[in-house]
């Protein structure tokens, strides 16, 4: 079976954004990870309040959702290619 005639919700994803100060697109690449804290901050608010008031069935999903964060400073050197040395 072709993974398009099952698309399961499943799966892992890196993403890495290489921006820097006065880059077009800095901030909103900063503002993404506030907003993904957020939509999915809320989210568990809103199944939770439904599960304080109707209960949890006797068999169910639990839906995990992994998301780490982080930023990095990095600098590239005088060929372009980034500085892998820790000094």
């Amino acid at each position: 079976m072709s993974s398009a005639a099952a698309p399961w919700p499943i799966g892992g994803s890196t993403y890495s954004f290489d921006v820097w100060p006065g880059h077009p697109l800095e901030e909103s690449t900063k503002a993404q990870l506030a907003a993904l804290r957020g939509q999915l901050s809320e989210l568990g608010r809103q199944v939770d309040e439904y599960n304080r008031k109707h209960g949890v069935a006797r068999d169910y999903q639990q839906v995990v959702t992994y998301v780490g964060q982080c930023m990095f400073e990095r600098s590239a050197g005088p060929d372009g290619e980034e500085d892998m040395t820790d000094e």
